[in-house]
């Protein structure tokens, strides 16, 4: 057995990579907090995959029912909800040892001839990208490799670089969707029927699939309604996306168990404050106005020698790449069309990375109201137009020294 203590950083490609080359035949494990990967090869190909939640050792099993619905494998589903998985859950309650049920149950449901091996196949093939889809964003934790495998019944084996090509893709559009749409976990609620309801071009998928869909909108996760819709979790996170962000469709953080997964999609990372710039560094801030002339001067008058200046006309893309900038500190317009300044600070406070980072609202309005209205969404100031070199520095001065 090849192992590491537990470290600060992990690149799962390499990982697979070096299980595949190294060590032909063999598993992967990786583990962070209470969850784990497991990775079987044979022959240098891919067998199977799987991930645990300590806590919850059957949750597994929820996984499969989904996909079987997903997929339209109605009479294995019936007899997986109606024998197999109350026969597991017995064994296990009964102390016997069920290393990977979810795998046990399709290998059960073949011999009983309720999925026939192409079926089986596609169904392992789903389950295993969808392990090293979510193990493509692990960057911490520790791992070892297991040079006597396991004893698994080989089903099928497959080649494992088009699955990873695969998850790389489809994690690119999942972190194209943040910090909107956290992960698949989520679950998504109309908060606007009339706004929900209204017909756009940006609609990804049939108005009957948005209907139904709308009726689903009822604590489900984002996951679970694909299984519902047949429809890849993917594609409903796609077409919700423009509806949370016009705040109609609202979201909910996931039920245990899938909590624990949401971290591991979206980890919790703080944005540097002025304690923690390095010497000499060139603080960061971001401004967020549909005006140009806005945007141009407010750097002017800040001066471009002593900070970082990243500059947005649409609040959509900024909420999207301010995660990846990290300012330290965001000015906010509050009139824009498309999102305005209250809507994108109460989305910016949601997300971790933002709880402590300095939002100033601009406005040309001077209302306590208006002030009021900033205070409740989580905005730490409050700047009126027209402004002065004097009243910019001020506040700057007062959240980055």
């Amino acid at each position: 057995m090849v192992s590491s203590e537990p470290i600060l950083k992990l690149n799962p490609i390499s990982l697979l990579k070096e299980a595949i080359s190294n060590y032909k035949s063999n598993y992967l494990q990786v583990s962070i907090g209470l969850i784990s990967w497991h990775v079987h090869f044979k022959d240098s190909k891919l067998t199977y995959a799987s991930y645990a939640i300590a806590s919850h050792p059957m949750y597994s099993l929820i996984r499969l029912k989904h996909h079987l619905n997903r997929m339209g494998y109605q009479a294995a589903a019936t007899e997986f909800e109606n024998s197999i998985k109350k026969f597991l859950i017995f064994k296990h309650n009964r102390g016997h040892s069920l290393q990977y049920p979810e795998y046990q149950a399709i290998l059960w449901l073949v011999n009983q001839r309720h999925l026939n091996p192409w079926q089986a196949k596609k169904l392992i093939e789903v389950l295993v990208q969808e392990v090293l889809e979510l193990f493509l964003f692990v960057t911490t934790g520790k791992y070892q490799f297991n040079l006597q495998t396991p004893e698994l019944q080989t089903f099928c084996k497959f080649d494992p670089q088009p699955i990873i090509d695969k998850c790389q893709k489809r994690l690119q559009v999942w972190q194209s969707l943040t910090p909107i749409i956290q992960s698949p976990y989520q679950r998504p609620y109309i908060s606007n029927q009339a706004i929900f309801e209204r017909h756009s071009e940006q609609d990804k998928i049939a108005p009957t699939v948005k209907y139904k869909l709308g009726s689903l909108l009822q604590g489900y996760s984002i996951s679970h309604l694909a299984a519902i819709l047949k429809q890849d979790e993917l594609e409903i996170a796609k077409f919700l996306h423009p509806y949370v962000v016009n705040s109609s469709i609202g979201l909910r953080e996931p039920e245990s168990p899938f909590d624990q997964l949401h971290q591991i999609y979206y980890p919790v990372t703080k944005t540097p404050t002025n304690q923690n710039l390095p010497k000499n560094s060139c603080p960061i801030i971001a401004c967020v106005d549909d005006s140009p002339n806005t945007l141009n001067e407010i750097e002017r008058l800040l001066g471009q020698d002593n900070f970082s200046f990243f500059k947005f006309v649409e609040p959509i893309k900024a909420a999207i790449l301010l995660r990846r900038i990290k300012p330290n500190i965001i000015f906010l317009d509050i009139n824009m069309p498309t999102m305005n300044g209250y809507e994108l600070c109460r989305l910016l406070r949601k997300h971790p990375s933002f709880q402590e980072t300095p939002i100033v609202m601009v406005t040309g309005t001077n209302g306590g109201q208006h002030k009021e209205k900033a205070k409740v969404v989580g905005a730490s100031d409050y700047l009126t137009k027209p402004f002065t070199k004097s009243d910019l520095e001020t506040i700057v001065s007062k959240y980055l020294t």
